[in-house]
């Protein structure tokens, strides 16, 4: 059940657009190796890898877990290949964007803080 992982923030699916960004592009070619092989050097595994249906453009993380033990509520942990650390054990707060009232909506009035836009 690979495209499960999908429901669980684990797996992407991505594709490669023309030079000029108006068309997909859904040949496998020397691109879309490209981006498979950052993918699967930064822990990813690749859809294509797989025995039966090749899934090109599939990667998915999921830390070792089987959908079984994700839909039981195990939390995958996962290393950052990017500088070969883990992630925190605790939930980081992400920065939140927040609007205004309709008399600051110029993009030169917002200002982003870790805890939305003052």
């Amino acid at each position: 059940m690979p495209g499960q992982y999908h429901n669980y923030g684990l797996a992407i699916d991505y594709f490669i657009v023309s030079n000029d960004g108006k068309n997909a592009i859904w040949t496998v070619d020397a691109k879309w190796k490209r981006v498979a092989a950052i993918g699967k050097s930064l822990g990813f595994a690749l859809g294509g890898d797989w025995s039966s249906f090749k899934d090109y453009p599939h990667l998915d993380m999921t830390g070792g877990l089987t959908y079984s033990q994700l839909k039981a509520g195990t939390k995958p942990r996962l290393i950052l290949k990017v500088n070969g650390t883990t992630p925190p054990a605790t939930q980081v707060e992400s920065e939140v964007i927040v609007k205004d009232t309709p008399a600051r909506q110029r993009q030169s009035d917002y200002q982003v803080h870790p805890k939305g836009i003052k």
